[in-house]
């Protein structure tokens, strides 16, 4: 633990984050506050609580358990219409209003009781109260604002059209920007040292350009960084070998370089197995090839977005020391890697990427040890090996190589 640097959650007691304090001068803790759905508490009126067989009762895995219930008691009003809100019945017109987001379509999807609140009510001001005092009475250095991005239509693509809710992409995009400025204001007003961190499911630049500038959305937001939690690689159910799509692994790799630009904190969150070295290599080269000193880069080796455990990998260990430059755009790291892949060279070593579909080749300006993998976590015994590598790399399809000059 002395070597992390941010701690998203609330899961640290407050004793255990002052002797962390001690370990690691500068570590940061940011408390979990989730922006848009919550889950409807066990013993919430008129609603059926529908849960997977074996699964915990909520009251043990969620701390928020008296929060969900005022919302669900005293706050409807926050909650997101579908189209059938306000029509027909009263009966129809409640039922409509308070479905919100409850997956009908699937009574035993764990989300069945899940539902979310709409940021264009007086949530926006409420939920900056819950920021402010979270991060209050627990002692933490910020917040951290999950489910907070600029897409509504993902999220209700399997619902049928009448329970969809009347909200296009912009008008979520524009409303959650202001909500979380909002936090960003209440809290650093209060608090000028506060850290405000988002999980924006990405929002930071274009899908159709090859630049990094910041979208209206990344703009407005005005917070302190967000995390992309599928980055580059994740692996999990329904979604193949894990390696994203290259046009989309293009936008992550431009989202690092725009914040570094903007002076703004991203947060990779990676998933996949412990023991699929090529997937842990490509996600963290993926991750090289554009950060700097703002970024920061986790590869949970465990079910895609659980995150129970704190886990070390032998890999993030390495010293490849400071980058030669810090990149204004991917074409600087297509050069480097001499039109075929992607690259970055580093004082003690060099990174290569090839996100696409056929291999390719480079050459290499300089004698290095390529960097293998054994096991898993360094908890299992996981390491590092050293094998001399040749001038002329070809890394094959959807692949990285991660070169040292020490050997």
């Amino acid at each position: 633990m002395g070597r992390y640097s941010l701690i998203v959650g609330q899961g640290c007691a407050a004793g255990r984050r002052e002797a962390l304090r001690r370990l690691r001068a500068g570590i940061r803790f940011t408390a979990y506050c989730n922006a848009i759905d919550f889950r409807v508490p066990p013993d919430a009126p008129d609603v059926e609580f529908i849960r997977t067989a074996g699964e915990p009762a909520p009251e043990h895995r969620h701390p928020d358990l008296a929060l969900r219930r005022d919302l669900w008691e005293n706050h409807r009003d926050f909650l997101l219409r579908s189209r059938l809100g306000g029509r027909g019945s009263s009966a129809e017109a409640r039922r409509a209003y308070v479905w919100g987001y409850q997956r009908p379509y699937d009574r035993r999807s764990r989300h069945a009781n899940r539902f979310f609140l709409d940021p264009r009510t007086g949530w926006r001001d409420h939920y900056a109260d819950l920021c402010a005092e979270t991060m209050a009475e627990g002692g933490f250095d910020g917040v951290f604002c999950d489910n907070a991005g600029p897409r509504i239509e993902w999220n209700f693509a399997a619902l049928p059209a009448e329970l969809r809710p009347e909200v296009t992409d912009a008008e979520w995009s524009a409303a959650v920007a202001a909500m979380l400025a909002g936090v960003s204001r209440r809290l650093k007003r209060q608090h000028p040292g506060a850290l405000v961190f988002a999980n924006t499911c990405g929002g930071f630049v274009a899908d159709d350009a090859d630049d990094i500038r910041p979208t209206p959305f990344w703009r407005a937001a005005d917070i302190d960084g967000a995390m992309d939690e599928f980055f580059a690689f994740a692996a999990g159910p329904n979604r193949g070998d894990g390696y994203l799509p290259e046009a989309t692994w293009r936008r992550q790799v431009r989202a690092i370089l725009c914040c570094e630009s903007l002076g703004r904190g991203y947060l990779a969150q990676s998933n996949g197995r412990e023991d699929d070295h090529a997937g842990r290599l490509y996600a963290l080269a993926s991750f090289l090839l554009a950060a700097g000193a703002r970024s920061a880069f986790n590869y949970n080796p465990a079910a895609a977005a659980t995150y129970s455990r704190v886990y070390r990998l032998p890999e993030w260990d390495l010293d490849l020391g400071p980058p030669a430059a810090q990149y204004g755009g991917l074409a600087e790291a297509r050069d480097a890697g001499g039109g075929a892949v992607y690259a970055r060279r580093f004082e003690d070593g060099f990174v290569a990427v090839n996100p696409s579909d056929e291999a390719r080749s480079v050459r290499l300006g300089g004698r290095y040890g390529q960097v293998c993998l054994e096991g898993g976590t360094i908890a299992r015994g996981g390491t590092v090996v050293i094998r001399l590598a040749s001038r002329g790399l070809t890394l094959g399809p959807r692949s990285a190589a991660i070169l040292s000059g020490r050997l």
